[in-house]
C-alpha cells in the first residue's frame, strides 16, 4: 500500500505538470519536488517515507496553486513586521528575519527564538559627563 501511495502522488504530480506545461516557475517547483522526494527516500522506516512523500506531494500541490509563500513573500512579511517597530529597532529586526544572529529552540519545540546583539560605544566626552553627573555615595 505504501508503494502505491508514493507512486500515486508522484504520478499525479507528473500528469499535472505535463498538462499545464513547463513554465519557469513550474520547472522550479518540479525541481524542488524532486529534491523533496529524494530526501524522502532516505528516511529509515516505510512509515516515515510514506508520510514524507505525502507531505512533499501536498507541498507541491499547494505551491502550484500559489498557496505557499515564496522567499519574496517572506521578505515582504518580515519588512511589514519590522516596520511597526521604532526606527532604532528595525535594523536588528530585519537582521533576525534574514537569519542572522543566534537561534535557540525548534519548530517542534514550539518556536525558534532569534537574538542579535548590538554593542554601542559611548563617546569619551559623553561618558565623562555622565560619570560627573552621577550621584556620589558617601
Amino acid at each position: 500500500m505504501i508503494r502505491s501511495t508514493i507512486f500515486f502522488v508522484a504520478a499525479a504530480a507528473v500528469l499535472h505538470t505535463a498538462a499545464i506545461g513547463a513554465t519557469a516557475d513550474q520547472a522550479a517547483l518540479r525541481t524542488t519536488f524532486e529534491k523533496d522526494k529524494a530526501a524522502c527516500q532516505k528516511k529509515t522506516t516505510p512509515a516515515e517515507r510514506s508520510t514524507c512523500m505525502r507531505e512533499a506531494g501536498a507541498a507541491y500541490d499547494a505551491a502550484r496553486q500559489g498557496q505557499l509563500r515564496t522567499p519574496v513573500d517572506q521578505q515582504r512579511a518580515a519588512q511589514a513586521r519590522c516596520d511597526r517597530l521604532p526606527a532604532a529597532d528595525r535594523p536588528d529586526c530585519l537582521a533576525r528575519a534574514r537569519g542572522e544572529g543566534t537561534a535557540e529552540g525548534s519548530v517542534e519545540g514550539g518556536g525558534v527564538l532569534r537574538e542579535t546583539v548590538t554593542r554601542t560605544v559611548m563617546p569619551a566626552a559623553s561618558a565623562a559627563s555622565d560619570a560627573a553627573s552621577a550621584p556620589q555615595n558617601p
